[in-house]
């Protein structure tokens, strides 16, 4: 598929649509310039904004405070009394855009996996833990 098409006498750069949009922001960032985005992805593209200032109200609370680095940490597992635990620590660059991101427990096994590999590709540091039973 052509990433250009047709607009009248000017040809510009692919339709993005939400599903698109997404996959061009995990691999590009919002180099958007040229692209036609469709009303519905930037419906999306809105309320997607909004929900992630939500999540990172106490980031931004910290960098206003001049903290300069923050991580974002998570678990999975029973508990050490009941079984394995793996926990990790992420750094990613201030300002950071990564569509449908949130805690692993509310995303499908295939979104976890495609975010994984985003924040590792995106990230400033990562770092993990395991204890081994």
């Amino acid at each position: 598929m052509s990433n250009k098409y047709k607009l009248g006498d000017k040809m510009v750069k692919q339709f993005l649509t939400i599903k698109s949009l997404k996959k061009h922001i995990y691999s590009y960032g919002f180099e958007i310039e040229g692209y036609k985005i469709s009303s519905n992805a930037l419906r999306w593209l809105e309320k997607e904004r909004s929900r992630l200032n939500n999540l990172m109200k106490y980031e931004n609370e910290l960098y206003n405070s001049d903290y300069k680095l923050i991580g974002g940490i998570d678990e999975v597992g029973r508990g050490p009394l009941a079984g394995p635990v793996v926990a990790g620590c992420v750094i990613l660059p201030k300002q950071s855009f990564i569509p449908d991101i949130d805690d692993s427990k509310k995303l499908s096994e295939s979104k976890r996996e495609l975010l994984s590999e985003i924040i590792k590709k995106k990230c400033d540091f990562i770092w993990y833990w395991h204890n081994r039973q």
